[in-house]
């Protein structure tokens, strides 16, 4: 099948001087692994820009609820969809480089306008769903960090997006560098606090498991596919299918489309492997956080009960020493202690003001030996029945 040349009305996505320039590839051994790194460094970006779509706020919720509901469990859903979605960015790389077009181009060209304006809408309505939830999670980060209303932090957020069209201005080359210095921050920042909090914790063998061996438990299901809807967005293969267009390949030769596609892909799978590492970091440590707040909410639950059951409140200073130290150590279950013993005392004040009307109760039985076994069997505690 002919490649398709790209037509004359084609809008320009880049600028003439904004497009980086290859070079054709070095002689490359085993030493090397087959590689020109040089022209791996010129290939270097679209990939990264690319892969920060699976860290938004959108993936890293779903990381949160898988943390928290499954632990290392449906990892492996995390892994196959990573990798499913990065065969679909392969694609579109090899698209773009092929053709000249990207994605939409390419739809606008293959389908009846209906057909175009339908995908055009959808793909749209899809991008709106991803970007609502990023700028109310971020104005809601905004409101717990700096105390800001939540209108002022989504305004923030909507202005933030001419950051990068300002970056952009300046050069692909500028933008590109920006975001893998992003990416590089929370990488290093989400192994910290994995490193603190799961990898402490001799977690390895349970994390390699949920890795290796797919399972999904009854309650998982919709945590599982929540995370592959989170993984594989439709709006990043268009996208993916433009960016790599910044590259000047020359795409009348055979030999320079193999080589832009061979080195687009390296590049695809570094940026995405680094993704799921930083995904896999914020499920080990909301595993570890819910683990750690539920021991909290249980003891504290606990507790509870144990205030509700005690004996009225005594007059002895062991007891007021007693009733102390339980509020030092558990401030939050302060109130509720105080309601239970009002409670406690209005119950016994009531009760001694209408004892003149109320039969006394009758004096609890001691409690009695056990009794023995009468029908001679070992262990069995009923009484022989007489015989008839």
């Amino acid at each position: 099948m002919p490649r398709a040349e790209p037509p004359a009305e084609k809008a320009q996505l880049y600028m003439p001087d904004d497009t980086v320039e290859i070079e054709e590839e070095r002689p490359v051994s085993w030493k090397t692994c087959w590689i020109d790194f040089r022209l791996l460094w010129a290939f270097t970006g679209p990939g990264w820009l690319m892969s920060l779509a699976y860290l938004d706020p959108g993936n890293l919720e779903a990381d949160l609820q898988m943390g928290a509901y499954s632990g290392t469990q449906l990892i492996w859903v995390l892994l196959w969809s990573t990798v499913m979605g990065l065969v679909l960015q392969l694609c579109a790389a090899r698209l773009g480089v092929g053709t000249g077009l990207n994605l939409a181009q390419q739809c606008r060209l293959g389908y009846s306008r209906r057909t175009s304006l339908a995908l055009w809408v959808l793909t749209e309505v899809a991008i709106i769903g991803s970007d609502i939830q990023e700028i109310v999670g971020t104005a809601i980060a905004f409101q717990i960090l700096f105390g800001f209303p939540l209108w002022a932090g989504a305004l923030l957020t909507a202005l933030d997006t001419f950051t990068f069209l300002g970056l952009h201005y300046f050069g692909i080359r500028k933008l590109e560098a920006f975001v893998c210095a992003l990416i590089f921050t929370m990488t290093i920042c989400f192994a910290i606090n994995f490193v603190d909090g799961f990898g402490g914790s001799g977690g390895g063998p349970a994390l390699l498991r949920g890795t290796v061996v797919p399972m999904v438990p009854s309650y998982g299901l919709n945590i599982a596919l929540g995370t592959v809807g989170a993984v594989i967005m439709p709006h990043n293969i268009y996208l993916h299918s433009a960016l790599v267009q910044s590259r000047e390949v020359d795409r009348q030769s055979t030999r320079a489309v193999a080589q832009a596609n061979k080195y687009n892909a390296i590049e695809s799978g570094v940026a995405l492997f680094a993704s799921f590492w930083i995904n896999l970091f914020v499920v080990g440590c909301c595993k570890t956080l819910s683990t750690f707040s539920m021991c909290r909410v249980f003891r504290l639950a606990n507790q509870k009960v144990s205030l509700f059951q005690t004996a009225p409140p005594s007059s002895s200073r062991s007891a007021q020493r007693h009733r102390a130290a339980r509020s030092r150590s558990y401030p939050s279950v302060t109130v509720a202690s105080t309601r239970a013993s009002a409670r406690l005392s209005s119950g016994t004040a009531s009760a001694a003001g209408g004892s003149a009307l109320r039969k006394p109760r009758p004096p609890s039985r001691a409690r009695s030996a056990p009794r023995q076994s009468t029908c001679g069997r070992p262990g069995c505690w009923r009484r022989a029945r007489p015989p008839r």
